[in-house]
């Protein structure tokens, strides 16, 4: 991640990446398709949660202070490794962006604190916590966390809008029974509720 942070994005050689179609500036460019993407998701229902953060995500946004290239869905499953440990390479680019790499920072540990707390299990053994995570990512990249929260809070909406079109999907094709609610009712939304008591 901080290797893909520190790629020069100055020359112009990334701005097909820039979505000036949603806004000008690139945080309101990943909130505008977020919100686009909730509404199409909910198809007209309510989702307390998402909506409830969709609002406090408008309202606090901070004053972008820094850019990279976003790899959008950056977490461990999505490293392969050759045989000495060495990375070979990242996938799933489907997310990416330019915007502040502090938001791929927080979607990394926000997806991991869903898939394990979220689903009552402990973290694997022999990885950083957040903390430490963030402490080391600041000192290779040389950017900030200041605004960590805020996007760990952005990270979760994503996730949970994207869930909605997940589950809807699982049962069009008969892979989840109907009737569950699951997709507003799911691992990641108790996270985003707790997220939002605490800010």
């Amino acid at each position: 991640m901080a290797k893909i942070h520190q790629v020069d994005i100055s020359n112009g050689e990334f701005e097909f990446l820039n979505r000036p179609k949603f806004a000008e500036d690139y945080l309101d460019q990943e909130l505008n398709y977020y919100f686009d993407f909730h509404d199409w998701a909910m198809e007209g229902e309510a989702h307390p949660a998402a909506d409830q953060a969709r609002e406090w995500l408008k309202k606090n946004k901070p004053k972008p202070t820094q850019a990279s290239i976003l790899w959008g869905d950056c977490r461990c499953a999505n490293i392969m490794y050759n045989p000495d440990g060495q990375v070979s390479a990242v996938l799933d680019w489907e997310m990416a962006a330019l915007g502040d790499p502090c938001m791929d920072l927080a979607w990394g540990i926000a997806i991991d604190d869903c898939n394990s707390k979220g689903v009552h299990v402990d973290r694997l053994s022999g990885f950083p916590g957040p903390v430490a995570t963030i402490a080391k990512w600041e000192a290779l990249t040389g950017f900030s966390a200041d605004d960590y929260d805020y996007y760990y809070l952005l990270a979760l909406y994503k996730f949970t809008v994207i869930m909605v079109k997940v589950v809807r999907k699982l049962e069009h094709y008969e892979m989840m029974p109907l009737g569950l609610n699951a997709h507003i009712n799911n691992h990641v939304t108790p996270m985003l509720e707790a997220k939002l008591k605490e800010l």
